[in-house]
């Protein structure tokens, strides 16, 4: 069985294109990844991203954690720094507090209008790691207006080695 230089090419050709192929598909992936520290998520459904962030923990061992850029800011209180899941509700002390550009404040800790929704959706912190100067974890939440009107939601929210901060 012999190829001539015209079957050769064509071979050659389907193999490079199964390669590229199979390069593209093993490269894709939808995990988010830092070299540096950083605090980021989708704010409903669009990617918002903070400019600065820190950790603070006070003497009873309540962690805040602030983060924002030029328009917006966040501030979530949770009861520990321990790895862990923390719910974020109107039922629970941890909880999530974000003002958009208007100076809207919005809060977990605020319960939606029934003709809004009579269940809301519970969020969550999840501290991945906590070590000496840092955490690292992910994030989700919605959160209502004080009049419960109006709602904010992040999802897919991730904060990776916020420094801790006296």
């Amino acid at each position: 069985f012999q190829f001539t230089e015209n079957k050769k090419f064509e071979c050659m050709k389907k193999i490079a294109l199964l390669f590229l192929t199979m390069v593209t598909l093993l490269s894709c992936g939808n995990e988010v990844e830092f070299n540096t520290p950083g605090f980021q998520g989708n704010k409903d459904y669009n990617l918002w991203r903070a400019t600065y962030f820190n950790a603070t923990i006070g003497t009873n061992g309540m962690v805040t954690i602030t983060a924002g850029n030029s328009n917006e800011s966040m501030i979530f209180t949770v009861v520990s720094s321990n790895t862990g899941t923390y719910t974020l509700s109107d039922a629970t002390i941890s909880k999530a507090n974000f003002v958009d550009f208007n100076d809207t404040v919005y809060s977990t800790s605020n319960t939606p209008d029934p003709s809004v929704t009579i269940y809301p959706e519970i969020g969550e912190i999840v501290i991945t790691e906590s070590t000496p100067g840092t955490l690292s974890g992910t994030f989700r939440f919605n959160a209502f207006t004080s009049d419960g009107l109006n709602s904010v939601g992040f999802n897919e929210g991730v904060f990776y080695r916020v420094p801790i901060i006296n």
